[in-house]
């Protein structure tokens, strides 16, 4: 699975603030954002989707 810092790029960063490290997978990163910042969670799995395909 793709890091956070793979997929989001310098954007990655914005994501700190709802306890997301650049250097957490794809996975463990929608799990953290699912509660907080539902949205975000859905465009890191559908960019991580996009550059896997």
């Amino acid at each position: 699975m793709a890091l956070v810092a793979e997929v989001m790029g310098i954007h990655a960063h914005v994501l700190r603030r709802y306890g997301v490290s650049l250097n957490d997978d794809v996975d463990t990163a929608v799990a953290k954002l699912s509660n907080v910042a539902p949205h975000l969670a859905r465009l890191l799995r559908e960019a991580s989707y996009l550059l896997s395909s």
